[in-house]
């Protein structure tokens, strides 16, 4: 997606002032999954899609890392997946495009670098937890009959939604200007309008959508440009 490619500029752009200072830019590869009115378990492997993105990071100390992300996934759901469901005949499609910034905990972080300015290689796990805008639009399939009684689309529904990432990862400083990462993220919406059902559905629980995979960071900078 081009607006993809344009935020993801702009976030490098907006970083330039530390570009040589503790600064990561990276991507990220990996998939997409929902939890909804349209999913009878709580991850549907069946329904997984694929998802990428990239990020710029500012490395504040050895363990705190602040992150701003742009990730784009494909989502979606069906009735067919779920004994109890599949008389309702609901199914959907849909492109989640999520901008945010999060803090990642390094648990076991450390300095980069040794007392002589020496590189250490390092590994940790992390937890990180932020805010985020995300915009999901969705192609909602049902059965158009009569009998049915189904008042599609609902008044409250929105593609828009504030959201709250909350990962879990490990990160890997494998040489002085590369990391590779790992990550599974939930995202709690706060809305039960991601699959575009609710009334018509399970109006008592809201959704949610997931992004996992791996991560490939560089790093700027020298030794003399790292304050830790």
């Amino acid at each position: 997606m081009k607006i993809l490619h344009i935020v993801f500029i702009t976030l490098l752009f907006s970083f330039n002032i530390v570009a040589q200072q503790n600064v990561e830019a990276g991507f990220f590869a990996g998939a997409a999954n929902y939890q909804g009115d349209l999913a009878e378990d709580e991850v549907e492997l069946g329904e997984t899609k694929l998802a990428y993105g990239g990020y710029i990071s500012y490395l504040l100390n050895p363990k705190v890392i602040i992150r701003g992300n742009v990730f784009y996934g494909d989502i979606s759901g069906d009735d067919a997946n779920s004994v109890d469901l599949e008389f309702r005949d609901y199914s959907f499609t849909g492109e989640v495009l999520e901008i945010g910034v999060n803090t990642q905990w390094l648990i076991f972080g450390r300095s980069r670098y040794n007392n002589s300015g020496i590189f250490v290689p390092q590994f940790t796990p992390y937890l990180s937890a932020g805010v985020a805008i995300s915009t999901v639009k969705t192609d909602l399939q049902y059965p158009n009959t009569d009998q049915n009684n189904l008042n599609f689309p609902e008044k409250a529904d929105t593609d828009n939604f504030l959201v709250v990432p909350v990962s879990a990862g490990l990160r890997y400083e494998m040489v002085e200007f590369l990391t590779l990462g790992f990550e599974v993220g939930a995202r709690a919406t706060f809305s039960d309008y991601v699959d575009n059902v609710s009334l018509n559905g399970n109006p008592n629980k809201n959704d949610w959508y997931l992004f996992g995979g791996f991560t490939l960071g560089y790093v700027f900078g020298s030794a003399d440009n790292f304050k830790f």
